[in-house]
């Protein structure tokens, strides 16, 4: 301890200077430590898991489809003609952000491109709307369907930008039904308001080193709750992890290798 008080009070050129030596692993411990080491740290994080990215070809890589194991629809269930079972999001983690006080990377969820190669998908101002229903699935209001979430670290071609190497972090299934059920009350409570929105996270576990923030919204009068997704969190600690499993020469799952590998 009396190492790290006199750590501390070396300048702040000395202290950068020596953080760019250490570990990727060692430089989180040190951003665990307290507030003045993680604000220390996180400029220097923040640039490593930017090289990991851009040099590299890491991603946070995400996918949301129907979930096959959620039962007979509710016997009161009204399915609109609309309604479509095999909906899918398939979405990148793009730009980085590390949270001041988890010191969790946070990426932008940003669609798949499904015509160039495994990237994110850019649009133009005028083409923001459409950028953003890709990141949506929509349900009966009462949530009847659940929604599953593979999250996955993957290793992309910084060249032809194919997938090449995958690891699995875990899956979770969204509540639907009590998304459903929770802004059916608050718009018992709050009949001014004809938008209901829920902001919620799905964590994964078992360790819950990830989760996916996203946000639910049924308006008034219409019998359909949107649900979109828009940020994905993993620890620094489970970044480090996946990406060091997958020097293992892990195979890419068929249901993944669709995009970009032609």
């Amino acid at each position: 301890m009396t190492h790290i008080l006199e750590l501390s009070e070396l300048p702040h050129e000395i202290l950068n200077r020596i953080l760019q030596q250490v570990m990727d692993r060692d430089l989180v411990r040190m951003g665990r430590l307290n507030r003045f080491y993680r604000e220390l740290a996180i400029p220097n994080l923040t640039e490593r898991v930017m090289e990991h990215m851009g040099r590299d070809g890491w991603r946070i890589y995400a996918t949301m489809q129907m979930d096959a194991r959620c039962g007979p629809v509710a016997p009161n269930s009204s399915i609109p003609d609309w309604f479509d079972g095999d909906q899918e999001v398939r979405l990148l983690g793009d730009t980085l952000r590390i949270d001041q006080g988890t010191l969790d990377l946070c990426f932008a969820a940003v669609p798949l491109d499904e015509q160039d190669g495994f990237r994110p998908l850019t649009a133009t101002a005028s083409g923001m709307a459409a950028l953003a229903s890709l990141r949506q699935i929509v349900l009966p209001a009462d949530g009847a369907c659940g929604i599953e979430i593979d999250l996955y670290i993957c290793k992309i071609s910084c060249h032809s930008r194919r997938l090449l190497r995958v690891d699995n972090i875990s899956t979770a299934t969204l509540p639907t039904r009590r998304m459903a059920q929770f802004l059916s009350s608050s718009s018992s409570s709050s009949s001014s308001h004809p938008t209901r929105c829920l902001a919620a996270q799905a964590l994964f576990e078992p360790e819950r080193i990830a989760n996916v923030t996203y946000r639910a919204t049924i308006q008034e009068g219409e019998n359909a709750m949107m649900i979109e997704f828009e940020e994905i969190r993993i620890t620094p600690e489970g970044w480090l992890l996946h990406i060091s499993n997958l020097n293992d020469n892990l195979a890419v799952p068929t249901n993944l290798c669709r995009v970009g590998d032609r």
